[in-house]
């Protein structure tokens, strides 16, 4: 057997199996394993059951009282993480500096990512914005805006 270097024996491919395997066991220099755990951990994350399924989401309280709802939604490939300064920014403009309303917002893991539950039955024959309407009622909101971040 040769590999693509004409050698042969067990090199080439297999070698650099091998090499792969041995770098990517341990995390990147300068990273070290669970580094954003506890800023995870700090986010204000609760679960609601939304149509027999655990729904996680993130609840930013508004800084004005009685300020509009607001649920983000991420696009593909994305998490409600990317999402956290934004949420931020909505719902206490003044810590940033800007003036202007804010928001309670709400950022939704999607169904079997983040803190989601994964359901067979889900999102086939309930579409997404439905499933967040449900979310939003669970957790006693009634009328909300609703926008998406869409990664391109």
């Amino acid at each position: 057997m040769r590999d693509d270097q004409g050698r042969g024996g067990v090199h080439g491919p297999l070698e650099r199996a091998g090499v792969l395997r041995r770098e990517t066991a341990r995390p990147p220099a300068g990273l070290r394993a669970g580094g954003g755990r506890a800023e995870i951990n700090a986010l204000p994350s609760f679960i609601a059951e939304v149509s027999g399924q655990r729904g996680h989401f993130l609840r930013f309280d508004a800084e004005s009282p009685g300020a509009a709802p607001l649920v983000l939604t991420n696009g593909w490939p994305s998490t409600f993480f990317e999402l956290v300064e934004l949420a931020r920014r909505l719902a206490t403009p003044s810590v940033y500096g800007e003036p202007g309303p804010s928001f309670t917002v709400i950022v939704p893991s999607l169904p079997g990512f983040g803190f989601s539950d994964a359901s067979p039955t889900s999102p086939p024959g309930v579409p997404t914005h439905e499933l967040w309407h449900r979310l939003m009622l669970a957790a006693d909101i009634r009328e909300f805006f609703a926008g998406t971040l869409e990664a391109a």
